[in-house]
């Protein structure tokens, strides 16, 4: 793969890492724009929209929305995809504790219930 053919490719991921952190948070565009404002982010809604495409993003941008998601740099440039477990840590993120004890209570009783049910008890 050639270098032009490489940095696409890593614009497309980093820009897919990004949508996907936006949408963990259960952010529109527009949400995560007026979240970024109210951090003293500044990022347009069409920066955005383009990064999230795949366009080139400078690093300073770059290591602002890591903060803004609170996520390591490191995270944008990963080989392997997000596992279930930070999936679900980025989900529960910024809940209560509560929240989470709830969350964790009903996924104990789903993983016994399907168990049972896979093997027929």
């Amino acid at each position: 793969m050639n270098k032009t053919n490489n940095s696409n490719k890593i614009s497309k991921d980093l820009g897919f890492r990004l949508k996907q952190l936006r949408e963990l948070h259960k952010l529109t565009l527009n949400d995560a724009i007026t979240k970024m404002e109210l951090s003293g982010l500044n990022i347009s809604k069409t920066s955005l929209n383009r990064y999230e495409n795949g366009e080139s993003i400078s690093v300073q941008n770059l290591l602002q929305l890591a903060h803004f998601y609170n996520v390591p740099i490191s995270y944008f440039f990963e080989v392997t995809p997000v596992t279930p477990a930070e999936e679900l840590q980025l989900l529960l993120n910024g809940t209560s504790e509560e929240f989470q004890r709830f969350i964790l209570s009903n996924m104990k009783h789903l993983i016994k219930t399907s168990k049972e049910f896979i093997s027929g008890n």
